[in-house]
């Protein structure tokens, strides 16, 4: 139940925030607000990551909290800072904001509270996700962490709701949007089978490369450190237990966080910092070369529905998923 609150909560917070906006851009009022409220946002991940180092300072203060590194709860600290400054910047300064557009392109808009309400939001889940990862007490803690969670696949279906959820009070559904304008808007629309045939392909062909990633890895690294870098990803896979419980999580994983990064967020940011953003977020890959293969597989994803649709990016991410998770339950079976 706890966890439960840790997840609805901010989403509900978040939520507000997000549909606030939108009803500003379709009415024009209400920016006092939003920006009252965007701000906020930008400032609790340093409140939060402030509680990594005083855990780290003071164990005693919770013990159920693993032991936290003071070097990985400061630098996490350092980042929360840089990232709330760099937010408030953003809701305060509109030449800075215009200088963003030049860095993420013309689907930026300098003036949209939209827009601003999410690029406070992706820079305060990266540093949420960066002191997350402190609190868990690393790679180490977090392999223990998703071993001993016994709510782990609820956790996964709950997020994937909230991704969902989020992307369609993003783009303004039944604010500013019909849900048919809406539909177009996140690159949604009925498989064709060029969806199909372009998602099986490049969805295998994601597969392949990083299997081929992940073997140089490992000849490049001593087999301990490649077990301490690969123990989180390894004790999530091991979460899954049977070939349709794959295959449904393979689905909702594909919709969810397509629907959410390709679908909403990469038309105003771009392939680039919507990938950084989709690999940063992957907890279980923090500081390991893994999360470069995670970022090279979002580019795929991110071009695939450039150039076709966030439908055919999500049969892609589906393959991939399904693929990796069914063989780990073939291997780990004989």
């Amino acid at each position: 139940m706890q966890d439960l609150l840790a997840q609805l909560i901010p989403f509900f917070y978040i939520g507000i925030i997000i549909y606030l906006a939108n009803q500003q851009a379709a009415t024009g009022r209400g920016e006092t607000l939003v920006r009252m409220l965007v701000t906020s946002m930008a400032i609790l991940p340093v409140i939060y990551a402030a509680t990594a180092v005083l855990g780290a300072l003071n164990p005693a203060m919770d013990s159920a909290l693993p032991e936290i590194s003071l070097t990985a709860a400061l630098i996490s600290l350092v980042i929360a800072v840089a990232l709330a400054l760099v937010s408030l910047a953003a809701v305060r300064v509109l030449p800075f904001r215009v200088a963003l557009r030049r860095v993420f392109g013309a689907g930026y808009d300098p003036n949209s509270l939209v827009h601003l309400t999410a690029f406070v939001l992706v820079l305060a889940l990266t540093s949420v996700t960066l002191s997350n990862f402190a609190l868990s007490g690393g790679l180490g803690g977090l392999a223990e962490e998703i071993q001993a969670d016994t709510s782990a696949i609820p956790s996964l279906i709950l997020t994937q709701t909230i991704w969902i959820l989020s992307a369609l009070l993003g783009v303004g559904l039944l604010v500013r949007r019909t849900p048919q304008q809406a539909a177009a808007r996140l690159g949604l629309r009925f498989p064709r089978p060029e969806d199909f045939n372009w998602g099986l392909g490049y969805g295998l062909l994601c597969y392949v490369g990083v299997i081929g990633f992940v073997a140089i890895w490992a000849l490049l690294t001593s087999p301990e450190l490649f077990a301490e870098q690969t123990a989180a990803s390894q004790q999530l896979v091991g979460v899954f237990s049977s070939i349709p419980q794959v295959f449904v999580l393979s689905i909702l994983i594909g919709i969810g966080e397509e629907v959410f990064f390709r679908g909403a967020i990469q038309p105003v940011f771009g392939i680039g910092f919507t990938s950084v953003f989709f690999a940063v977020l992957h907890t279980q890959y923090t500081l390991t070369p893994a999360t470069l293969a995670l970022f090279g597989v979002s580019l795929v994803l991110g071009w695939l529905r450039q150039r076709h649709s966030t439908s055919a990016a999500i049969i892609a991410h589906f393959i991939y998923n399904f693929v990796q998770l069914f063989l780990g339950i073939l291997v780990t079976s004989t």
